[in-house]
């Protein structure tokens, strides 16, 4: 019988090993069987797997990659041919699915209880979100300075411009009075 040579620790050799490794890894070879056909423990066959876990990935990966077109086909035969209605709907279901037409999950929304906030905090988002000037109006901490207008527009028609207008009188509000 001829004897198996132990694992290799370094160089090209290691790497081909690796290689291999993670190809019968790849294929869900038994942690027993690895350990016999590479001659090492099953402790360390474990650990290999776990340190060669994004190689074997790539395998795995691959190996998905070449027959995913095959898979496609078959679930576009099931979707249009199987002879069960329920099997047709799963297959059409899951085409879609897949083609970025899934129904919305239901989306958990938080929300922050704002029950116990003292003034200053209130006031304080109440200037973040509409601004100081805007927040000061709400709070009624500024003032609205009333504009007369003068009475010699009395007797004429004020909506219409040029006669009687606060554009023709030359009297504007002050910019605090303008909402």
């Amino acid at each position: 019988m001829e004897k198996k040579k132990a694992y290799p620790k370094k160089g090209r050799a290691k790497r081909n090993a690796d290689d291999a490794f993670a190809s019968a890894a790849a294929e869900n070879v038994p942690v027993k069987d690895l350990a016999v056909q590479f001659q090492l423990t099953e402790p360390s066959t474990r650990q290999k797997k776990q340190n060669l876990s994004k190689k074997i990935e790539q395998e795995v990966r691959a190996k998905l990659g070449s027959i995913a077109s095959k898979g496609l086909d078959n679930l576009v035969h099931l979707a249009f041919r199987a002879d069960s209605e329920q099997v047709r709907f799963v297959a059409t279901k899951d085409l879609l699915d897949r083609a970025g037409f899934k129904p919305q999950d239901k989306t958990k929304v938080e929300i922050e209880d704002k029950r116990n906030r003292t003034p200053q905090e209130i006031e304080d988002e109440m200037r973040e979100r509409f601004g100081h000037d805007t927040a000061e109006l709400i709070m009624s901490k500024t003032k609205i300075i009333p504009v007369n207008v003068e009475s010699d527009t009395a007797g004429t028609d004020a909506s219409r411009p040029g006669e009687g207008s606060l554009a023709s009188s030359g009297s504007v509000p002050a910019p605090e009075t303008l909402n």
